[in-house]
């Protein structure tokens, strides 16, 4: 996300994965299933973007918080606006 254009929310915004067939939230050794503004410890680029990694394999960053842990195989990754402003609706 560039620097500056987070979701245009009021309250939360998230993305959470869920595997491809089932439909369900894959299990995953760090048990994480949503990546967003409430991430304990969500960093931000030197520039104020943020960059997240939606993958199955640990992209081995320094910073594990940006990692959403993805099914291996076929996967969708859904997005909640809570309280989205009025330019997003």
């Amino acid at each position: 996300m560039p620097p500056g254009q987070l979701p245009p929310v009021d309250a939360f915004w998230s993305l959470t994965t869920y595997e491809g067939v089932t439909r369900l939230m894959g299990e995953n050794a760090m048990g994480r299933y949503s990546i967003g503004d409430r991430t304990r410890g969500l960093e931000r680029n030197e520039d104020g973007s943020l960059t997240m990694h939606i993958q199955h394999d640990d992209p081995g960053d320094e910073r594990p918080t940006s990692w959403l842990p993805a099914p291996q195989g076929g996967f969708y990754v859904t997005g909640r606006l809570d309280m989205p402003r009025k330019s997003v609706q």
